[in-house]
């Protein structure tokens, strides 16, 4: 859960300093997550 909010919290900073790169981070977590619910 921790690297969880590791991520979010990235994630969240990378929307707001890089938007251009957002959609990517999108997918990666995306990603994420549907490795760690499988």
């Amino acid at each position: 859960m921790e690297l969880v909010l590791i991520l979010t919290n990235t994630n969240n900073s990378l929307k707001m300093h890089l938007p251009e790169k957002r959609s990517e981070t999108a997918k990666i977590y995306d990603k994420f997550q549907e490795s760690t619910i499988n």
